[in-house]
């Protein structure tokens, strides 16, 4: 039976990419990392799939862009 992670939040999913708030948020809007949900609200808070950002931290270690 296939497993699936829980969603992360912004917060962790930085952390999980070394990088802080401000970086992590450019990431987004530049498309590299895109939220699997968006919660309510006026500042709606965005989880991430740990598997997309982790493919992403391994495309920064060798410098993809």
């Amino acid at each position: 039976m296939p497993t699936t992670s829980p969603l992360i939040g912004s917060l962790k999913a930085a952390a999980l990419l070394g990088v802080d708030r401000s970086v992590f948020n450019k990431l987004v809007a530049a498309g590299k990392l895109k939220p699997l949900a968006v919660g309510e609200g006026r500042t709606g808070a965005r989880f991430f799939s740990p598997s997309d950002v982790l493919k992403l931290k391994g495309k920064r270690e060798r410098g993809e862009k």
